[in-house]
């Protein structure tokens, strides 16, 4: 559906922080892949934009740039890509969920006019004459009007995709409270999003599992992890996590030898059969 009039996925957008990517560390201009010249962004409609976003950020498309959300009559596609070229996104997620619809009415007064014919023959003595002509009456006429229109929820995540490989490959976050109650303890770290062919990933590390442990250590927070990822000497190159997962606890064992590094720039269509790394060094 084509719309006349301003764009509300432009108005309406939120630029949030600039996010740190899995080691901690903040991300350089340079390793932000933002949308090029010529270059057209790809669009997805969503059902569980959460989800989504969540597996989008698993194919290193960590860094959104824009979130725009409200609700109103359907935007058209052409808005939607026209802010995504305006900020710069590669990759657009959308969802659209119809909430209701909305009546107007009211009262158009439009201009009314009558026109009359008028004939005759006039007499006097023995004169006579035939006379003809029109007179105009003017004035408004009121007509009654209904207008519908069905009203969406619309939100848009804009993204781009990143170079960085980190060396543990995963994003966390920590634990809300239900999830403390849920574990039986405060101390803990909650893996959000797992990046594909990352040393997490090949660990078999799931989004949700909960990491209590590392290196046979207490986990205390999200902080404390990385603080203790980055104390690790260089020349260790696997690490011990204990998790939690579905009312289990599992020892995993960690090789960050085998990540990517950020000067790689990776896909699955960079893999062969066996999981190995095709690419050449940027």
């Amino acid at each position: 559906m084509k719309r006349v009039g301003t764009n509300r996925f432009i108005n309406n957008i939120i630029t949030p922080n600039d996010p740190c990517v899995a080691t901690g560390d903040c991300l350089s201009p340079d390793e932000i892949l933002y949308l090029s010249s010529g270059q057209e962004p790809e669009l997805y409609y969503s059902q569980n934009m959460y989800n989504d976003v969540r597996e989008a950020k698993g194919r290193y498309y960590l860094k959104i740039i824009g979130v725009s959300e409200f609700n109103g009559a359907y935007e058209s596609e052409e808005n939607i890509i026209a802010q995504a070229k305006n900020v710069g996104a590669t990759l657009v997620i959308c969802e659209i969920v119809y909430t209701d619809t909305e009546t107007n009415q009211g009262i158009f007064f439009l201009p009314d006019f009558q026109t009359s014919r008028h004939s005759g023959s006039i007499y006097s003595g023995l004169d006579s004459a035939i006379y003809s002509g029109t007179s105009t009456t003017y004035g408004t006429q009121a007509v009654p009007y209904i207008n519908s229109t069905r009203l969406y929820n619309q939100s848009a995540t804009f993204l781009v995709e990143v170079t960085r490989r980190p060396m543990f490959g995963a994003l966390l976050a920590d634990l809300t409270l239900e999830q403390r109650k849920t574990l039986g303890s405060n101390k803990g770290v909650l893996v959000d999003v797992v990046l594909h062919h990352s040393p997490a990933f090949n660990a078999d590390i799931f989004p949700d599992d909960i990491i209590v442990q590392f290196n046979n250590r207490e986990i205390i927070d999200m902080n404390h992890f990385w603080r203790l990822l980055d104390a690790k000497p260089s020349s260790q190159t696997k690490i011990l996590l204990k998790v939690y997962r579905e009312g289990v606890y599992k020892n995993i064992l960690v090789d960050t030898d085998k990540r990517k590094l950020s000067k790689y720039l990776s896909t699955s269509s960079d893999y062969d059969i066996e999981g190995n790394y095709k690419g050449k060094q940027k």
